[in-house]
């Protein structure tokens, strides 16, 4: 007979308590732990109840203020049960009065195991658009998952969060796993940790088990999935589709039961780990209840609640900031599509939610006026006050990036409108085939016409022109160039699993026998219209000129007539629209945005400008150059990435090129001179 296995601790925390005698207690008085959601607000939820923590207060079960900053609501619930079981087990006592050698063993055959339940939305958002866009190349996966997903979102949505600090929290250096995102993760856990013992690779183990928190996109995911009641809950439904969310964690301190002896330790409970042929056994000191009466207790409490259907789709959070819609910021441009609520006209209420036709054009145009607002702020400030730029936008950047903190509480925001995710890119946002080289041929035709409008203009003011052979050649290399991308973009086919989903959606959805191209993505579309309606502003118009001069000589320009300063305010305005569509693509493609996207961006901005020609001194700079610069970044990370470079390489080399760039214009214009 194998050695008992004894539960020296315990603990928990859930809808219906924060130990485990009152949630024993509520299940025996037939107490249902379900209740209206007070957490958020949840005005368009299509479920309104849930077994919720009641009144949660993250500093109240962790109190490390720290750590709230960095995890999630499921990591601190089961940090939370994994403390009160190693207190209850008294570890630290026990650990306090042994010597340093026996302190330093009782850590290491001290182990760890926890199980995160399924469906943990928030670390899955990030990275699924990602794997959409791969098509199957893990290798292409890997290289943008590495320069997409910066550190701090690592540390944020890492499924170990529980494991590392309640082994750090607790001094515990044992054999340990993590079991992530699976339905029964907790009892993993527990056959972990009992294997664990059974095999002598440690004396004791922290079995730990923490689920899904209620959050707005993890309620309609599952609603979504049809997992959720809509009406009533059927607790017992074989079909899975009367459940409700119910958050929380719980722990076991299991130890065998000679190291218990040894230790004196506090024995709650025990466990056999049986034969193959036999089932494992649990039992509790205390309780005098059997596993049948427990059962329809449950089922009594369960069927005592009930849930609310609702029409809309939205789901809103409270004291959301959709109602500002987002900043020009990548972190923010998420908020106002995503949280955008009811707005009530008198005498007319209209609804804006989720996936409604107008909805996500509407948090767009939001998002481009307060991009406008900020810059003009910004621009204000420097072209007015007289402030110097690097202070008020490096200023405004540690301003804004806290500002987002505050509004969002650290939460991540997803997921996206699915009308909105057309200008992620990606099979569903691209042109397809037919549009593709309708654009292509447009192009074409440009070119051919821009050739034959310079040869005219310097033919009109007697200027040298180039041989008409050169032209033909500059023509048809452009041309050639750009519908071979053309080519290339539509040799990208919609994977068959989209296509699937589509078909039983849609059984009057067309596919082509060859199948459907992808074609130019939607950003690259946005790219090349900001691209020529910026060259257009910067070499055709008088604002464009101005701000040239001013870059040059500011002195020269302002004694010459212009209004440098109100041309400066311009330009920051400018900007900010442009940054509100940067940060509406960017969230759009990682399909929601957390709080650290954006990190890092201006350096690599910088390098593409000097790189791309443009000077520190001003007046000089094209935006061809700048886009051409942009790529030239991009490539060279793409490139470092996908030779197997960490991340600290490649900014090791991002600096080196910048600093290089820099160093190049310098000695241009010391030439010059």
């Amino acid at each position: 007979m194998r050695e008992r296995v004894v539960i020296t601790g315990t603990g928990a925390v859930s809808g219906a308590g924060r130990d485990p005698a009152s949630m024993l207690g509520a299940i025996l008085e037939g107490r249902s732990a379900i209740r209206a959601i007070e957490g958020w607000d949840t005005t368009g939820w299509p479920v309104t109840h849930a077994a919720e923590i009641p009144a949660f207060n993250a500093r109240a079960l962790v109190d490390d203020r720290k750590l709230h900053k960095f995890i999630r609501r499921t990591d601190l619930v089961g940090i939370y049960a994994g403390d009160r079981a190693a207190e209850a087990a008294g570890y630290a006592a026990h650990r306090e009065s042994l010597s340093p050698e026996a302190s330093a063993q009782f850590a290491d055959r001290t182990g760890i195991y926890v199980g995160s339940g399924g469906g943990a939305f928030e670390n899955q958002y990030d990275y699924f658009p990602l794997m959409s866009e791969a098509h199957g190349d893990l290798v292409k996966f890997g290289s943008d998952l590495a320069d997409t997903v910066n550190p701090m979102w690592l540390l944020r949505t890492l499924p170990n969060n529980v494991l590392c600090h309640v082994g750090i929290r607790n001094r515990l250096k044992g054999t340990n796993a993590c079991i992530t995102n699976h339905s029964v993760g907790g009892t993993l856990a527990v056959i972990e940790a009992l294997e664990a013992l059974r095999t002598g690779e440690a004396d004791r183990a922290l079995a730990i088990g923490h689920d899904t928190p209620i959050e707005p996109q993890n309620v309609l995911y599952y609603h979504e999935c049809g997992l959720l009641g809509a009406n009533r809950l059927r607790p017992f439904d074989a079909s899975r589709s009367g459940s409700l969310f119910g958050e929380g964690a719980g722990a076991f301190a299991l130890e065998t039961q000679t190291a218990a002896r040894e230790r004196r330790a506090p024995v709650v409970g025990s466990t056999r780990w049986a034969s193959s042929r036999a089932p494992a056994t649990m039992s509790s000191s205390g309780a005098s209840t059997t596993t049948g009466a427990i059962s329809r207790r449950i089922r009594r409490t369960s069927t005592s609640a009930r849930t609310a259907s609702t029409r809309a789709r939205a789901v809103a959070a409270r004291d959301s900031p959709a109602r500002t819609a987002f900043t020009a910021s990548s972190r923010t441009s998420r908020l106002a599509r995503n949280r955008l609520g009811s707005v009530t006209m008198s005498p007319i209420a209209v609804t804006i939610g989720v996936d409604t036709a107008y909805g996500w054009l509407l948090a767009l145009a939001i998002g481009l006026a307060l991009g406008v607002l900020i810059g003009a702020l910004q621009g204000f400030i420097i072209a007015y006050i007289g402030i110097p730029s690097f202070v008020v936008t490096l200023g405004g950047l540690l301003i804004f990036r806290g500002m987002v903190w505050v509004i969002s509480g650290g939460a991540t925001q997803a997921p996206n409108d699915k009308q909105f995710g057309v200008m992620a890119g990606g099979p569903e946002g691209s042109l397809g085939g037919p549009l593709s080289w309708a654009l292509g041929i447009v192009f074409c035709v440009a070119i051919v016409l821009l050739l034959v409008y310079a040869r005219r203009q310097r033919r009109r003011f007697n200027f040298p022109v180039r041989p008409i052979w050169a032209e033909i050649v500059i023509g048809v290399i452009g041309c050639a160039v750009t519908l071979a991308a053309v080519f290339v973009a539509n040799s990208y086919k919609w994977p068959q699993g989209l296509v699937d989903r589509h078909l039983a959606e849609d059984p009057g959805f067309h596919v082509p026998p060859g199948g459907l191209d992808s074609g130019i993505p939607w950003p690259i579309v946005m790219l090349l219209a900001v691209t020529v309606l910026m060259t257009i502003l910067a070499t055709r118009r008088r604002f464009g000129r101005y701000v040239f001069a001013i870059g040059g000589n500011p002195e020269a320009a302002e004694l010459g007539g212009i209004n440098t300063r109100w041309t400066v305010m311009k330009t920051y305005i400018l900007m900010g629209v442009l940054c509100a569509i940067s940060a509406a693509i960017t969230s759009a493609r990682l399909n929601g945005a957390s709080n650290d996207v954006g990190e890092g961006y201006e350096l690599y901005v910088i390098a593409a400008a000097v790189i791309g020609g443009t000077s520190f001194a001003g007046g000089i700079g094209t935006i061809s150059g700048a886009v051409l610069g942009a790529m030239v970044m991009y490539t060279l990370k793409y490139g470092l990435s996908f030779i197997g470079l960490e991340s600290p390489i490649q900014d090791i080399v991002a600096g080196i090129v910048l600093i290089i760039a820099v160093g190049f214009d310098t000695l241009n214009r010391r030439r010059v001179r």
